[in-house]
């Protein structure tokens, strides 16, 4: 669900900034008190999707580069366990 979120080939700062677009979004509807609960609950959802979207492609970036600079199987295994923890 996530890997869909975003169509087009965007950066995670790009990403980032629609998703701190909504956050503002958000938070201007709930100090107003102008709200739906179903509008507001499927644009929480939508900032969450947005948020697992970017920390996808960090990590499939980052564990591409830490993978590619390892030089024991126990270093791998360290790097996949501390991507796995976070």
């Amino acid at each position: 669900m996530a890997t869909n979120f975003f169509a087009g080939a965007r950066t995670p700062e790009q990403r980032l900034n629609i998703i701190i677009g909504q956050l503002n979004g958000l938070k201007k509807a709930l100090a107003k008190g102008r709200y739906e609960c179903s509008a507001l609950i499927t644009q929480i959802k939508a900032t969450k999707a947005g948020l697992d979207a970017v920390l996808e492609k960090v990590l499939e970036e980052q564990l591409d580069r830490c993978l590619k600079t390892a030089k024991s199987k126990p270093e791998v295994k360290k790097i996949f366990s501390q991507a796995l923890r976070k």
